[in-house]
C-alpha cells in the first residue's frame, strides 16, 4: 500500500512537471521576443550585431490582406465572370458569389482569394473593370500572433513527448489510464492549434478582395448632356412619379373607404329624418 501511494505522488509530480516545462517554454520564447537587451554604444563606435533571436523593424512581416472593390457597370455579371477568369489565371479562386435583382437594378458580388504576390496587379485590374465607386484596403499585421501560435504548439507536443515516455514507466493501470486522458487532451489541443494555425498561414499567403459590381439604376442614354436625353430622362421621372402619386391615391381611398361610407349612410338618415319631421 505504501508503494502504491508514493508511486502515484511520483506519478502526479512528473506530469505536473511536464506541463510546468511545457508553460515555461512558451513564457521564455515570449519574454526572448518582447523584452530585447538594451546595449549602449559610445559614440564613434558601431553598435554590436543584434542577436538572431531579437525582432528587427527590417524583418518581414506576416500581413493579412483585404480589399473591398465597388464598380459600377452595364452587365455586372459579366465582369464579376472577367475578374474570375483572370484571378483563376494566376492561381487564385472563389471563395463565394452570387447574383441579385434582375434588369436595371441587378447587382454581381464575388470574394477572390488571390496570392499576396498577386494582390496589387488584381487590385489594378478589378479596378479597370468597370466605373470605380468606392476602394478600401486593410492590412493586419499577424506576426506577434503566428509567433505565439508556434511557441504554444511547440510546448504541446514537447509535453506529448513527455506523456509518451511515461507510458513506458507507470506502475500500475490506473496511472497508465490517467496519462493516457492526458495525452489526449493534449493531442486534442495540438489538432486544434494546428487547424488554427493552417487558417492564419493560408490568410497570409493568400490575400482576399471582395468585388461588388452594380448596374445603373436607369438605362444609360448615348449623349447625356444633349437636351434630347436631358428631356428623356426628365419624362422618365416624371412618368414614375405620375405612376407613384396615382397608386398612393388609390391606395388612400381603399382604405378610408369604410369611413367615407359611413359617413354617407349617416347624412343620408339624418336628411331623411329632417324631411319626416318637417312633414309631420
Amino acid at each position: 500500500m505504501k508503494r502504491h501511494v508514493t508511486s502515484s505522488l511520483w506519478f502526479l509530480g512528473f506530469v505536473a512537471l511536464a506541463a510546468c516545462s511545457a508553460e515555461d517554454v512558451t513564457s521564455a520564447h515570449r519574454s526572448a521576443r518582447s523584452a530585447a537587451p538594451e546595449v549602449s554604444v559610445a559614440p564613434g563606435r558601431a553598435a554590436p550585431s543584434t542577436p538572431a533571436t531579437s525582432a528587427s523593424p527590417l524583418a518581414p512581416r506576416d500581413i493579412v490582406r483585404d480589399a473591398t472593390i465597388h464598380l459600377r457597370a452595364r452587365r455586372p455579371q459579366v465582369v464579376v465572370d472577367a475578374a474570375r477568369r483572370w484571378i483563376e489565371a494566376r492561381g487564385g479562386f472563389v471563395d463565394a458569389s452570387n447574383t441579385v435583382g434582375t434588369g436595371a437594378l441587378v447587382s454581381s458580388h464575388a470574394t477572390f482569394r488571390v496570392a499576396t504576390g498577386q494582390y496589387a496587379d488584381a487590385l489594378h485590374h478589378l479596378r479597370g473593370l468597370g466605373d470605380v465607386l468606392e476602394v478600401s484596403e486593410r492590412g493586419e499585421d499577424v506576426t506577434a500572433q503566428r509567433a505565439d501560435a508556434d511557441a504554444r504548439l511547440v510546448a504541446k507536443r514537447q509535453l506529448e513527448a513527455r506523456l509518451l515516455a511515461l507510458t513506458n514507466h507507470v506502475g500500475s493501470v490506473a496511472e497508465l489510464i490517467q496519462v493516457e486522458n492526458e495525452l489526449g487532451r493534449v493531442r486534442a489541443d495540438i489538432e486544434s492549434m494546428e487547424a488554427t494555425q493552417r487558417g492564419l498561414e493560408g490568410r497570409i499567403a493568400y490575400a482576399t478582395i471582395r468585388l461588388d459590381v452594380d448596374a445603373p439604376d436607369r438605362p444609360m442614354v448615348a449623349s447625356a448632356e444633349s437636351p434630347t436625353s436631358t428631356f428623356r430622362n426628365a419624362a422618365r421621372q416624371g412618368h414614375r412619379f405620375a405612376i407613384g402619386t396615382l397608386a398612393a391615391t388609390i391606395a388612400l381611398i381603399t382604405a378610408t373607404s369604410p369611413f367615407w361610407t359611413a359617413c354617407a349612410i349617416v347624412w343620408l338618415l339624418r336628411r331623411w329624418s329632417s324631411r319626416r319631421l318637417a312633414h309631420v
